[in-house]
């Protein structure tokens, strides 16, 4: 039996070639990824037709109102005095210490 050199031993069959992909499809499959997210970006809902956003947006338009309204009135803004509790009743409306 002779010895057959390390190429001719090991050559492939011609009835099956093992399929070299190397950077041959790189470039189609980039296009389809790049498709295939665009579809998906396409299909995603508006944000107008999502509730959350809705509510944020009325949200935030009677914030805007609020601070408008007190720009327009400043007299209506309650004043805190420094050195009082606003979470307490006023000092008139307090009960007095039994003595």
């Amino acid at each position: 039996m002779e010895i057959q050199p390390f190429n001719r031993a090991h050559e492939a069959a011609k009835w099956w070639r093992p399929p070299d992909f190397r950077w041959q499809y790189a470039t189609y499959a980039l296009v389809g990824i790049g498709i295939v997210v665009s579809i998906g970006i396409m299909l995603l809902p508006k944000e107008s037709q999502s509730s959350r956003v809705d509510d944020a947006v009325a949200a935030a338009a009677a914030r805007e109102a609020k601070i408008a309204e007190i720009i327009a009135n400043p007299g209506e803004v309650i004043y805190i005095e420094p050195g009082t509790n606003p979470f307490l009743p006023p000092p008139s409306m307090r009960e007095k210490p039994a003595q």
